[in-house]
């Protein structure tokens, strides 16, 4: 797991270079985002187009999650606005597929409400700190843990692989619970040495 400690970023560092802005990771993830209207489009229209076109989408959506990573940490590729831009878009693409798998498929309700709150918390909380302290909080590997079971959960349900789906998405629950878990330690962390 990463440790926030060495990624909060102080008020001059959040003053970005032009450099910054356009890196390959940060493509990725803007990418990502892109691909969300074509999983919608091709998941209402699974019966006319089949299952082929909305999981190429979903495998890109996922493989620029991945390599944005890759990208941001091996190849020193990482800037302020990819840690805001990578759990934005990771937000963004999950709550849009599970708001449709509620509607198209038997996603239950009361896991999209989980996954839908506690993003809003942690979104609510970041940028709490970079407004209030000038501080970004940085996505932990535990996170992207959680964002790859839960990206493989959707696709279960999506394709109703009925063996592996409940398993998948339990796994992703617990996941995306502890790192909140994580976060709401960092929070309160913070917040006390800056209190101290």
């Amino acid at each position: 797991m990463e440790h926030a400690e060495k990624s909060i970023m102080p008020d001059q560092s959040l003053r970005m270079r032009r450099g910054q802005w356009f890196t390959i990771a940060n493509g990725l993830s803007v990418l990502r985002i892109f691909c969300l209207p074509f999983i919608l489009y091709f998941l209402y229209y699974t019966d006319r187009y089949g299952d082929w076109p909305v999981l190429t989408f979903m495998l890109v959506a996922v493989l620029s999650d991945v390599l944005d990573g890759y990208f941001a940490r091996v190849r020193h590729n990482d800037s302020e606005l990819g840690r805001l831009l990578d759990p934005i878009a990771d937000k963004i693409t999950i709550a849009g597929i599970v708001l449709f798998l509620v509607w198209l498929r038997d996603f239950p309700l009361w896991a999209a409400v989980f996954i839908w709150a506690r993003d809003i918390a942690i979104a609510f909380g970041c940028f709490s700190l970079l407004h209030s302290k000038r501080i970004i909080l940085p996505s932990t590997n535990l996170s992207r843990y959680a964002f790859l079971i839960i990206a493989f959960a959707l696709g279960a349900f999506t394709f109703q692989l009925d063996r592996v789906k409940w398993v998948l998405l339990y796994s992703g629950l617990g996941l995306l619970l502890l790192a909140g878990i994580v976060y709401l330690s960092y929070f309160f962390r913070l917040f006390r040495k800056a209190k101290g």
